[in-house]
């Protein structure tokens, strides 16, 4: 009974090595993916993507010197049937929008190319910005240029 006692003590401190290795294991799982749910680690890994692909994106073109809005394409078809700027995209290409510089550059990180560059505007309400009360509209049927101000500052 000697020999089967030592062995019935190895298998069980074997099951108590096993216990406790699972128990670090499901431990590290919860602290790493509590971690990783957090908004700061969330906002932290949006950033780092952000600079990489604007990284990746400044070997190709210059780009302004600002932090662009980023948005990734899901569905180019559709896209593309409301603005032929997207004509060429495929899923999971990346919009990055330069708000300051006016600029919106359209890249593709499979394929390793800029697929089109182009200017753009925002339709903002004149009040939210002084600069933009005045807006200046080209009338196509007359070619005359008209200039009208949205802004209403008096209280009705």
């Amino acid at each position: 009974m000697n020999i089967e006692s030592k062995k019935n003590k190895k298998l069980i401190r074997l099951a108590i090595y096993i216990v406790i290795l699972l128990l670090v294991i499901a431990a590290g799982k919860y602290g790493y993916t509590k971690y990783t749910s957090t908004d700061s680690y969330k906002a932290t890994q949006v950033e780092k993507e952000a600079k990489d692909l604007v990284s990746e994106v400044s070997k190709l073109m210059l780009l302004p010197d600002e932090v662009p809005a980023i948005f990734n394409i899901q569905d180019p078809e559709k896209l593309i049937s409301q603005q032929l700027f997207f004509k060429g995209a495929q899923k999971d290409d990346k919009l990055m929008v330069f708000q300051k510089a006016g600029k919106a550059v359209l890249y593709s990180p499979s394929r390793g190319r800029i697929i089109n560059v182009g200017p753009i505007t925002f339709d903002q309400p004149a009040a939210s910005n002084p600069a933009l009360q005045t807006e200046t509209k080209v009338d196509t049927k007359t070619t005359d240029t008209k200039t009208s101000t949205k802004v209403d500052t008096k209280k009705k």
